[in-house]
């Protein structure tokens, strides 16, 4: 059917026609909400209209990100957001391929969830979704971050932020793929849809990950915020860890552990000490492979980073 014939039909057929769309095609959606204003009065028309694009993220796996908390935004604006930014976009790990990843974890979700709906992880958790899965979302081995931060680069006054900093990968068959250089990275920033993913394929509010390369640090908690946890925050909270500073013990333990990932490079004791400086330095050689869900506590859900 072209676009005119669609325009010149009365409302309540193209209410009807709209009707037929798919409520996870995103994409459909937005382009026909776009594409005249008469279309776009067909969606503000709806009685709640903000919860119909709630539930339209919701079941393509994409939640808020940490400075839209407040109210400001509205998920109409969220969804056109993404499919203009992203929507299209053909990086292996991005478009229609994550939308399509992302919105089959959402169906099987959806057998134990209402739309819209998030969880929140406690002792008794598995007591009530025992069937729910918690995997993390497959970005997380496609993603690295810059091998060194950049001296003396800030943003607006503040470091550098993770969506300059984290930036997608090309890998095939699972091993990581060269790392491309300056612009032809693409860079969280640049990917809307990717940081907007919920980590988990059941959204939940809390979370925390343990300590990566088994370096004495803290876990990162991210704690029963009023919003789903996505990808954007589990880089956020991975990104404050990479400056960590590792001690020679600490160097030496990691390196006896993961020769395999050294084997190529013919370092001397002292080329590894002036190497793995830190936790960056680390995961620019053996980058995150997955991130695995190891136990729930009322803590949150337990998150390991796991390494090539």
């Amino acid at each position: 059917m072209r676009h005119s014939s669609f325009l010149s039909l009365p409302t309540e057929l193209q209410c009807m026609v709209k009707d037929t769309i798919s409520p996870s095609d995103l994409r459909t959606h937005v382009c026909l909400y776009l594409s005249d204003p008469s279309c776009a009065a067909l969606y503000d028309s709806l009685r709640d209209a903000d919860t119909f694009w709630q539930h339209l993220c919701w079941s393509c796996g994409l939640g808020m990100l940490p400075d839209e908390e407040l109210g400001d935004i509205t998920w109409r604006e969220i969804a056109l957001k993404c499919v203009e930014a992203d929507g299209f976009c053909t990086h292996p790990q991005c478009g229609e391929s994550l939308l399509e990843y992302n919105r089959e974890r959402m169906r099987e979700s959806a057998k134990y969830m209402a739309p819209g709906e998030v969880l929140l992880v406690d002792d008794d958790f598995r007591d009530y979704y025992e069937d729910v899965s918690l995997d993390a979302h497959r970005v997380f081995g496609r993603v690295s971050f810059r091998e060194r931060y950049p001296s003396g680069v800030y943003h607006y006054g503040r470091p550098l932020p993770v969506d300059d900093d984290a930036y997608l990968r090309i890998d095939e068959a699972g091993v990581p793929a060269p790392i491309p250089a300056g612009s032809a990275r693409a860079y969280l920033g640049q990917h809307p849809l990717v940081s907007r993913s919920f980590a988990t394929a059941a959204p939940i509010y809390n979370l925390y990950i343990l300590p990566i390369c088994d370096v004495n640090m803290y876990p990162e908690f991210i704690d029963r915020q009023s919003r789903a946890v996505t990808v954007y925050d589990i880089l956020h909270r991975i990104q404050k860890q990479l400056e960590q500073h590792l001690t020679v013990m600490e160097a030496s333990i990691y390196v006896s552990s993961h020769e395999r990932c050294f084997a190529n490079k013919n370092w001397t004791l002292d080329d590894i000490f002036d190497n793995l400086t830190c936790l960056r330095r680390i995961l620019a050689i053996c980058p995150i492979r997955t991130l695995s869900n190891v136990e729930n506590s009322a803590t949150g859900a337990c998150f390991v980073v796991e390494q090539y």
